[in-house]
């Protein structure tokens, strides 16, 4: 009897977390804001049926209006994960946020999701120019400002993606530019891999500065 009782505890204790798994968020977009501002945010994975609120980890931002959940033709990544379903909400990140990482879970009527995150900056967010290859070369470059998060696209193709953008500085000025893709990427747990690197050229197209292969 008593190996009967613990084989079943075994059982019930493996079982558990796989089932919570089952309710996990693939897809956060956009994954990054300023503090300061309300965004609409689109997340998407799979069993997220009846939400009834987004628990942060710390204090800064809320959501509201969160919507009901939209189901998608069903998507699959490499890595095994997988989109079914699509819930919109609102969220209202407070002026003194704490910038940085911010993880988050849904919760429904039953259970909670799966870990995601959700970023925040103190600068403004400026979207990559939409158009296809529109930024790619030093003549088509999209000017920003100093002081902005660039949310940049990659377009997913075999040869990779060259995105170019124009700042105006003044001589002896410090420029610092990051560049990141798995922590800000869309997708959370996979397909968000991407080799980068960053050049800094010049008004004459003359390199400047490098750098690749910098964790």
């Amino acid at each position: 009897m008593k190996r009967a009782l613990l084989s079943t505890a075994l059982l019930l204790a493996l079982t558990a977390p796989l089932g919570a798994m089952l309710k996990h968020i693939e897809r956060v977009t956009p994954r990054i804001a300023q503090r300061g501002t309300t965004v609409e945010i689109s997340i998407r994975g799979t069993h997220l049926d009846d939400p009834k609120e987004i628990i942060f980890d710390r204090p800064g931002i809320r959501a509201e209006a969160i919507g009901p959940v939209t189901k998608l033709p069903v998507t699959g990544f490499q890595h095994g994960g997988r989109i079914e379903a699509e819930i919109k909400c609102r969220l209202v990140i407070a002026p003194d946020c704490a910038p940085g990482e911010h993880r988050f879970r849904l919760r429904t009527a039953t259970q909670l999701t799966s870990l995601a995150t959700f970023h925040v900056t103190p600068f403004p967010v400026v979207d990559e120019t939409q158009e296809k290859n529109g930024n790619d070369t030093p003549a088509t470059a999209q000017s920003v400002p100093m002081n902005v998060t660039v949310r940049g696209r990659i377009d997913g193709s075999a040869r990779g993606d060259l995105d170019v953008y124009r700042v105006t500085a003044k001589a002896g000025e410090r420029l610092s530019a990051e560049v990141h893709c798995a922590r800000f990427a869309d997708v959370h747990y996979g397909d968000s891999e991407f080799d980068l690197a960053m050049r800094v050229l010049d008004a004459n197209g003359r390199e400047i500065a490098a750098n690749d292969e910098n964790p």
